[in-house]
């Protein structure tokens, strides 16, 4: 595996007072728990090969500066970051560059 790109997500406009707890869990689970899940299983197949990979994840430039009517969106866009850090911590992942203009963040898988 070369390359995985995460970025499918769920993006619902429901005002504040209208979100229930259902709500929140869709976004998390296709966000936040879809990014975690894709991750881990290819970023640990990656770390075992002699050339590692690339895996790009798809964030939101709003995570740090939030519109109205996306309140269940914007954590677990925000937790498509701590995945992230998790990996480059956890499994060996490297991050080659940082937030860019289109909230896309891109790490490469490091043998170790």
């Amino acid at each position: 595996i070369d390359v995985l790109v995460n970025c499918a997500a769920v993006w619902q406009s429901k005002p504040l007072e209208e979100v229930t707890a259902a709500d929140v869990r869709s976004h998390f689970d296709a966000n936040a728990l879809g990014t975690f899940l894709m991750g881990q299983h290819v970023g640990l197949q990656m770390v075992k090969q002699a050339d590692g990979g690339v895996i790009v994840n798809v964030g939101d430039w709003a995570e740090v500066r939030p519109y109205r009517h996306y309140a269940a969106y914007f954590p677990s866009k925000g937790a498509v970051t701590a995945v992230i850090l998790m990996a480059t911590c956890l499994i060996g992942l490297v991050v080659i560059t940082g937030l860019t203009n289109l909230a896309t963040r891109w790490t490469r898988a490091a043998r170790t």
